[in-house]
């Protein structure tokens, strides 16, 4: 018998690739798109996989549709992965309540939960590295008060019978990502980042691989009820990411004027915070902290496919 699959959220980088990699083998397929966007943008997908407008915001609408569909595994990709600027209010309904829904609807049916958590569950400087389940979590920051109150009810549900994976991807890059990846190189590009002579780490997650992982999540059964850090197969070292990049743009390697004290670094993304500008303090904790994670799990769970940072950049670059 087919399974019925429903993706929670196609609208983010995550969705929007996890969806376009799916094949219909095994499993029919459902998505959220948000309510009032013009479907013809999703329309790529149609031979794939049905589409159903629905704001994850929206939980009353979302609770009468679960009342009224079954599924055999959610794929949750909540809300916070989405680049789109929200009240605290806003973010706590489209990712707690929306996920206390979904929770709920899983334990009623029986339905088994792929869950799209976040590395940003260990804080934005990790304290054991490399970082894993049984690391101490540094609870600072909205965001990573939410998604530790999020994994906190799946864990609590899983008492209850809940069957769920929690999926923990690092920084996520690949082609047409607009995030770190993305303004990492824009500032190589036009010379505006600071120069660091600092032994750096940092632990990429290409989104091919991700949306690998997800797709054998749904059905590899020994998988659920554990966590998993989704991640490269190893960091790499930020002044040799930084020349690579510089290569793939110029052919030669980075030269600035400018350079980075880690005190000070440090000290300008505690400032950033301070006065909201999350995303600014967070890029400079990037560049001025270590940042990698134990995947051993991972690997011995599910079929990895082996993605080295370099070889998956250079890629993109590919004409």
């Amino acid at each position: 018998m087919r399974k019925k699959v429903l993706i929670t959220n196609i609208q983010n980088y995550i969705g929007n690739n996890f969806t376009s990699s799916i094949s219909n083998k095994g499993c029919d397929y459902f998505a959220f798109y948000p309510e009032g966007e013009n479907p013809a943008q999703y329309s790529r997908f149609n031979s794939r996989i049905s589409l159903i407008p629905l704001n994850l915001s929206n939980t009353l609408i979302l609770k009468k549709h679960f009342q009224m569909n079954d599924y055999d595994v959610i794929v949750h990709i909540p809300d916070f992965h989405s680049n789109v600027n929200k009240s605290r209010k806003a973010l706590r309904i489209a990712n707690v309540f929306s996920t206390q829904q979904v929770i709920e609807y899983c334990l009623l049916s029986g339905a088994k939960l792929v869950y799209c958590s976040s590395v940003a569950i260990y804080g934005n400087s990790p304290f054991e590295l490399p970082s894993n389940d049984l690391s101490e979590k540094i609870i600072f920051g909205h965001k990573t008060k939410m998604i530790a109150e999020i994994e906190s009810l799946i864990e609590r549900n899983r008492l209850k019978g809940l069957q769920a994976v929690i999926l923990r991807p690092a920084i996520v890059y690949g082609k047409g990502s607009k995030g770190f990846l993305s303004v990492f190189t824009k500032l190589i590009k036009y010379h505006l980042l600071p120069r660091i002579n600092q032994r750096i780490y940092i632990h990429l997650c290409n989104i091919d691989l991700l949306v690998n992982i997800m797709a054998k999540a749904i059905t590899n059964e020994k998988c659920y009820g554990k966590n998993y850090n989704v991640a490269d197969k190893e960091p790499v070292i930020l002044k040799d990411l930084i020349n690579f990049i510089s290569n793939q743009i110029r052919r030669k390697n980075y030269r600035t004027i400018l350079q980075l004290n880690l005190y000070i670094g440090r000290n300008i993304a505690n400032l950033f915070y301070r006065i909201n500008w999350v995303f600014a303090g967070n890029f400079m904790e990037r560049l001025t902290h270590n940042w990698f994670y134990d995947i051993e799990d991972l690997e011995r769970d599910f079929s990895v496919p082996e993605f080295n940072t370099f070889s998956s950049i250079a890629k993109m670059f590919d004409k």
